[in-house]
């Protein structure tokens, strides 16, 4: 089971970084107006040490059990009675648009399957909040030292 979770992360850390930079420049080539950065992001930039600390155990800790259990336990499988496919894409469309952030909408549709497949391949919910975790530390503790 650590394999698929550090398997997903790797894959995240690639692949999702790439995805939101190239719709990046497809959004200014468009010239639709877009945030640089998600507003958790520039919560974690702006925040003194006591304020990051309660940011980094809520999206750590919190969003990834809410979120997993909302996305992976429940609408997969009411929207698995639309079969397999339909599940998987319906919910990494969902999962990314929850996030409103237009510049993230396709890392975070990669990021969504991603989480899927963890939980799907393993079949433990865990992994799924797991990798999310560790994916959500990873992005927190980044902003916070490029503040």
């Amino acid at each position: 089971n650590w394999k698929t979770i550090f398997l997903g992360l790797a894959l995240i850390t690639a692949v999702s970084p790439l995805l939101t930079f190239c719709w990046q420049q497809i959004l200014e080539v468009l010239h639709i107006p877009f945030e640089q950065e998600q507003g958790l992001l520039q919560l974690v930039k702006g925040a003194d040490k006591a304020a990051f600390c309660k940011l980094f155990l809520l999206t750590v800790a919190a969003v990834p059990l809410a979120e997993e259990l909302m996305f992976r336990r429940c609408l997969y499988g009411l929207l698995l009675k639309s079969g397999a496919p339909a599940a998987f894409v319906g919910t990494a469309v969902i999962f990314s648009a929850a996030h409103g952030f237009l510049p993230g909408v396709p890392g975070l549709f990669f990021i969504g399957m991603v989480f899927q497949i963890v939980n799907n391949t393993t079949r433990n919910l865990w992994c799924s909040v797991i990798c999310h975790a560790l994916h959500n530390a990873i992005v927190i503790t980044l902003a916070a030292l490029t503040a």
